[in-house]
């Protein structure tokens, strides 16, 4: 597989052509996209930016595996058991960085956004942002959730990384 998805040779800019209006991608990186940022997945966001990386879409193209996005999708969103909303590319990769990314909204909670990173340089790699989140049981129980979910994320990808870098 690895071999495969390093020489991808679809062109993902007709993917980004709202979001990143120049190209910046050249002959040798026709799979990669510059300047694409978690941001664009969602906005009004604060992500720790990953801008001017090169990176692309993990989606359910068979040479990423069998329906990995919708994979990864259905298991977090099984997991939480509430509703979660994802932006054009959820799911990311910096093969550069050696960094997975996954992102997504929890509108029941104050549309809570969080971020998975398989291979963040924190050694932990879970963050999430809110804005006048009441903290009660409820929200601290989905709080909970988005880290356990993320420990069972981060261990696919331990399993599956091959399948991208």
């Amino acid at each position: 597989m690895l071999h495969t998805i390093r020489n991808i040779n679809e062109d993902y800019d007709s993917i980004f052509d709202d979001e990143n209006e120049e190209n910046t991608s050249t002959e040798d990186d026709s799979d990669m996209m510059n300047g694409v940022d978690a941001s664009d997945n969602i906005e009004g966001n604060s992500y720790m930016s990953l801008k001017s990386k090169k990176c692309f879409p993990i989606t359910n193209d068979i040479k990423y595996g069998q329906n990995t996005l919708d994979k990864v999708k259905d298991d977090i969103s099984a997991g939480m058991g509430t509703n979660l909303e994802y932006g054009q590319h959820p799911l990311l990769c910096y093969p550069d960085e050696k960094i997975i990314q996954f992102i997504g909204t929890v509108p029941d909670l104050n549309n809570l956004k969080f971020e998975y990173r398989f291979n963040d340089r924190s050694g932990n790699g879970c963050y999430i942002w809110a804005n006048t989140l009441p903290l009660n049981d409820n929200s601290s129980k989905l709080i909970a959730k988005i880290y356990s979910l993320f420990e069972n994320w981060k261990d696919f990808w331990v399993q599956n990384s091959a399948m991208v870098f």
